[in-house]
């Protein structure tokens, strides 16, 4: 395993900890500051795969959560992509089968399309949760498939975080 990988993944993870993430949705210089450390992490994860540091499904695991929290429109595809390598290492990784999914549904929520699976959800101004819009087709056996919770979990856990607001 990657060392290096690991603690680049233990930071992005650290910069999405509860206390973090309520700065970060009401503080746009804290906002500012997680999406410049997040560019610095892409770029590093980026040269330690060029130079093939990634060897164990963790490794491609690790490189691709920090990938998935990247602006551009290409880093879900690569997370995507990374997930799919660990998983054709490690078939039985869970955590990296459920990023796969994460990540496909982030690319397509970001070209404005259905997300497949449910994963993706925004807050509005108001600090009101939604789903963001998903493809009606896609069946919870499907969802399972890919690790991923039952289309009425998600919802349920929309109301739960509206609730508590």
């Amino acid at each position: 395993m990657n060392d290096e990988l690991r603690r680049l993944f233990e930071a992005d993870q650290g910069d999405r900890e509860s206390d973090a993430l309520s700065g970060f949705r009401t503080d746009p210089d804290a906002a500012m500051a997680v999406f410049e450390r997040d560019r610095a992490r892409r770029v590093r994860v980026a040269e330690i795969l060029d130079a093939g540091g990634a060897e164990t499904a963790d490794d491609y695991y690790w490189a691709a959560m920090v990938f998935q929290h990247g602006q551009e429109i290409a880093s879900p595809r690569r997370a995507y992509e990374l997930a799919l390598r660990a998983l054709s290492i490690d078939p039985a990784h869970e955590k990296a089968r459920w990023l796969a999914a994460a990540a496909m549904d982030r690319e397509l929520v970001r070209r404005g399309q259905l997300q497949r699976y449910g994963t993706q959800f925004f807050v509005d101004d108001e600090g009101r949760w939604s789903l963001s819009p998903f493809d009606p087709a896609v069946t919870d056996e499907e969802r399972a498939r890919w690790n991923v919770r039952p289309l009425a979990e998600a919802l349920r856990l929309v109301d739960e975080n509206n609730r508590k607001k």
